[in-house]
């Protein structure tokens, strides 16, 4: 969903021209390098500048088009609108245009041509940056792609992992006056509820999509904490007026979700509210259903005890390094820890 709001196209289509651009760029890249060792052995300049002609290619915008498009088969549009979402365009007004923090579009715009190195094109042509320049450039409806797509789409992932469990009943997108509740995982027999906000539709790249993603948990976790502050008949009323079960003294848990990851501290200093990302969500039922106990009573337990163990077992730690650069020492705190421990656990997720 959020590619076909970046490009106008699906996913399928986005990879078809992905990798026909992988491919033009690998056949760039042999070529200059060809022509480069060319002109060493023959210590001609020409052949120099026909090798820096290849690994920076600058063509109008009708040959970007054919070449891609003999490749892909696609059209002429369906091409342009790939481009675009990855070239730097000096002309557009200054919020319009995409890149920086860590990411450099390949492609720049100048009049009727592109100009583009071969190796951003391979490093840089992927659809988290497709869709940070969009963030970028288009805000509003980046927010409204959010609300309205990505965060549904998060909820329904984290419903298909609760399938094959016939005791539980969901409830998704339940309004109520003051809030709504994004996901309800209920046991109706052992009276268990897990009361869910999704507010982490994807990972973030760069300083400002991570402060973003922090507002939107922040948001989440103060949803939560407004139902959880409420007197326990209120939560008791409110529960059985949106979902329609009867409750006698349920007891419940809090959860905020996302994909990947969330971009604040405080959800981890905190001990009301339990982040779960889908990885750990599939961990969490696997183990569950191995050990038979109920889903809903200890989800966010067993949850819990998984960070402990991957944190035990990646023994992370901080470490300082410096670097000089023109004269200056930059410190920098670098993350150590036991990636083969991470990569275990990666598998294990299914990730």
């Amino acid at each position: 969903m959020a590619l076909k709001e970046v490009f106008g196209f699906a996913r399928d289509t986005y990879k078809k021209l992905q990798a026909s651009l992988f491919g033009l760029a690998s056949v760039a890249a042999e070529v200059a390098t060809m022509y480069y060792a060319l002109s060493l052995r023959k210590n001609d300049s020409r052949l120099f500048d026909q090798s820096m002609s290849w690994a920076t290619i600058v063509w109008e915008e009708q040959v970007w088009s054919q070449m891609l498009g003999h490749v892909s088969g696609l059209g002429a549009d369906v091409i342009g609108r790939f481009l675009d979402a990855f070239t730097y365009d000096a002309d557009q007004p200054a919020k319009r245009r995409i890149g920086g923090e860590g990411y450099t579009p390949p492609f720049y715009k100048i009049g009727s041509t592109r100009l583009a190195s071969v190796d951003t094109m391979m490093v840089f042509c992927h659809e988290r940056n497709a869709i940070q320049g969009f963030m970028r450039s288009h805000s509003s409806r980046f927010d409204k792609l959010v609300s309205h797509d990505l965060e549904p789409t998060l909820i329904s992932a984290f419903e298909a992992t609760l399938q094959g469990s016939p005791e539980l009943r969901v409830f998704k997108n339940r309004s109520f006056k003051g809030g709504e509740f994004d996901l309800l995982v209920i046991d109706p027999v052992t009276q268990h509820i897990i009361i869910c906000e999704a507010k982490a539709p994807m990972p973030p790249q760069g300083v400002r999509a991570t402060e973003r993603l922090a507002g939107r948990i922040r948001e989440g976790m103060k949803q939560l904490s407004g139902f959880i502050d409420r007197p326990h008949d209120e939560k008791l009323r409110v529960l059985q007026e949106v979902t329609g079960l009867k409750f006698e003294n349920p007891t419940l848990h809090y959860a905020i979700l996302g994909r990947a990851c969330f971009g604040l501290q405080d959800v981890w200093t905190q001990k009301e509210i339990t982040p779960i990302t889908l990885p750990l969500m599939r961990l969490a039922i696997a183990r569950l259903r191995e050990s038979k106990i109920g889903i809903a009573a200890n989800l966010t337990t067993v949850v819990n005890e998984i960070y402990d163990e991957i944190f035990a077992e990646a023994k992370w730690s901080w470490r300082d390094e410096k670097i000089e650069l023109c004269g200056s020492v930059i410190e920098l705190p670098l993350l150590d820890y036991e990636r083969e421990a991470i990569d275990r656990w990666m598998r294990a997720s299914g990730t």
